[in-house]
C-alpha cells in the first residue's frame, strides 16, 4: 500500500496545538488543552482512513474454552475481511463483510451468512463480539456512532475505553508512517475476554 499522508497530519497536530495554547487555560495534568488538541487532530487524521490492514495474533476466552489464532484484517471503506487462523492451520475461519451482509467460510468449505458478523460468530462459535465497534477499536478510537468513556495519556491517546459494555485497554503503542497505532489491546466484558497483539499495520492513503 501507498504512504499515508504523514504531513498533512502532522500539520493538523501542529494546527490544534497552537490553537489550544493561544486559546485555553492550563487544566488539570490529566486533561489538558494540549492533550484535547492532540486527541481532536488524532481523531480526524484515523477517521479519515479509509483502507488499511493489519496482521497480528488474537487470544479468546469465555467460560468454556481459550482459542488462539493470527489475524489477517483488510479494511476497505465500509467492506471488511477477516481471515483467522489457528496453530498449524487448524480452524480457519474467514469473515467477510460489508453493507449487504456478512458470510463466515470455514475450514472444510461450509459457508453461511447473515446480516452482520456479531450475529454470525454468535451463533457459529458463541462469541459476542463487536465487530463494528472493533474496527474503530483497533485503531485506538472510540465506535462515533455511541457514546464513550475513556482516559487520555499526554500524547492523546486512550489508555482505555468503555463502550457498549466492553472496556478496551492500550498497553502498546508504536509509530506508523508517521501516527501512534495500537499494537497490544485487550478487550473485556463480563463473558468474554479478547487479547490482540498486532505484529503489522498497513495504511493506504
Amino acid at each position: 500500500m501507498a504512504r499515508s499522508p504523514v504531513p498533512v497530519f502532522m500539520i493538523a497536530c501542529l494546527a490544534a496545538i497552537l490553537a489550544a495554547c493561544s486559546t485555553a487555560p492550563v487544566r488539570s495534568p490529566e486533561r489538558t488543552a494540549m492533550t484535547d488538541a492532540l486527541e481532536q487532530a488524532r481523531r480526524q487524521f484515523l477517521m479519515s482512513l479509509h483502507d488499511w490492514a493489519l496482521t497480528g495474533r488474537i487470544a479468546v476466552h469465555n467460560e468454556s474454552e481459550n482459542w488462539n489464532a493470527t489475524l489477517r484484517w483488510t479494511q476497505q471503506q465500509d467492506a471488511y475481511a477477516l481471515r483467522l487462523m489457528g496453530p498449524l492451520g487448524q480452524g480457519a475461519v474467514q469473515l467477510e463483510g460489508g453493507g449487504d451482509g456478512v458470510m463466515m467460510r470455514l475450514a472444510d468449505g461450509q459457508t453461511f451468512t447473515a446480516q452482520d458478523a456479531e450475529a454470525l460468530l454468535r451463533e457459529r462459535l458463541g462469541w459476542n463480539m463487536p465487530v463494528a465497534g472493533l474496527r474503530y477499536w483497533v485503531l485506538g478510537l472510540a465506535d462515533p456512532r455511541f457514546e464513550a468513556g475513556k482516559e487520555l495519556d499526554e500524547a492523546g491517546r486512550p489508555l482505555w475505553l468503555e463502550q457498549s459494555g466492553w472496556r478496551v485497554e492500550f498497553s502498546r503503542y508504536a509509530p506508523v508512517n508517521g501516527v501512534d497505532l495500537p499494537h497490544k489491546l485487550a478487550l473485556n466484558n463480563p463473558h468474554l475476554q479478547v487479547r490482540l497483539v498486532i505484529d503489522r499495520w498497513e495504511l493506504a492513503p
